[in-house]
């Protein structure tokens, strides 16, 4: 069906291919058997010409797959793929703090460096990201040089401190 090219190609990275069935009128949130999007496979996969075709032609940033519960997001975060994390937060993706908070728990500088950037992260996030670093920092060569820093900036802007964390 048209709705599998579409998947298929975004999986592939055929922009072209893309573009040729969203002119084609091929739903854009077109989904698998298991709620799959064209979006979610792109972002999986890093193609991030393809991402952002798909966001400009109406696709749901939001739109979680019914196997994994994974929005486009959470695959772009579990990948490390910080340019597309930034389309998907421009486009509106939800569920921020759990963005932030799995880039704390697996070291994701860059991608944590992104979300904070964003600004949409509720306290809650910020504090969970933040004790997650700084278990993180406790097991880590560096954790007395975390712990200092720590002490003497606690009034510290929220996004430079998990960065700091984060190194």
């Amino acid at each position: 069906t048209s709705a599998t090219q579409l998947l298929n190609a975004a999986r592939q990275g055929d922009a072209a291919k893309v573009r040729e069935l969203l002119e084609a009128k091929v739903d854009v949130n077109s989904a698998s058997a298991y709620g799959v999007t064209a979006l979610a496979l792109a972002c999986d996969h890093g193609h991030e010409s393809v991402v952002q075709l798909l966001l400009q032609n109406g696709a749901d940033p939001n739109a979680a797959d019914s196997f994994y519960r994974a929005s486009p997001l959470t695959w772009a975060v579990m990948r490390k793929r910080s340019a597309i994390v930034q389309l998907l937060l421009d486009a509106g993706a939800r569920n921020v703090d759990a963005a932030l908070t799995t880039a704390a728990s697996t070291d994701q500088k860059e991608i944590a460096q992104t979300v904070l950037g964003s600004n949409r992260f509720s306290p809650e996030g910020f504090h969970t990201a933040l004790k997650i670093s700084r278990l993180r920092a406790a097991t880590s060569p560096a954790a007395d040089a975390v712990r200092s820093e720590e002490h003497t900036s606690e009034l510290q802007s929220h996004h430079d401190l998990v960065c700091r964390l984060l190194l």
